[in-house]
């Protein structure tokens, strides 16, 4: 089994690992985790406000990326954009995106480091304001 990249992927050891925005925290009620006891909580005011973190990545590389979304309104986002060594944003960016139902939304997909790319960047946001939950992320490489 592929060893996922992304560091706490399922909010277990708290936000580590993750830069947040001012409106995202912790959610540690196991209730409102889809898995384990905790789950990022985005109280967005806006548009894109994004929590993130960069992992490293191989240009030609496939990855899945997969994760759950909750909210009971708006379009919640998992977001990749690829990176170069110099820091600088290129490429088209994959965006995987839940309509808030109040459920669970399981959303999945597969990106390709581009050439030149040795970073993306995954922001968990939404398209406007609203209550967002994300949690169980993975990005795991493929063979």
């Amino acid at each position: 089994m592929p060893t996922d990249l992304l560091a706490n992927r399922g909010f277990e050891s708290g936000t580590a690992g993750w830069t947040l925005d001012p409106h995202a925290s912790l959610d540690a009620n196991p209730a409102d985790a889809h898995s384990g006891s905790g789950a990022l909580k985005l109280v967005a005011t806006a548009a894109w406000q994004p929590t993130a973190q960069y992992v490293p990545v191989v240009a030609g590389q496939t990855y899945a990326i997969s994760g759950w979304i909750r909210s009971a309104s708006g379009v919640g986002f998992v977001t990749l954009i690829s990176s170069n060594v110099n820091w600088v944003e290129f490429g088209p960016h994959l965006d995987l995106t839940a309509a808030g139902t109040g459920g669970w939304a399981h959303v999945s997909g597969t990106y390709v480091a581009p050439a030149g790319a040795v970073r993306v960047w995954i922001g968990l946001q939404s398209s406007g304001p609203g209550t967002f939950w994300f949690d169980d992320l993975s990005l795991t490489p493929l063979p």
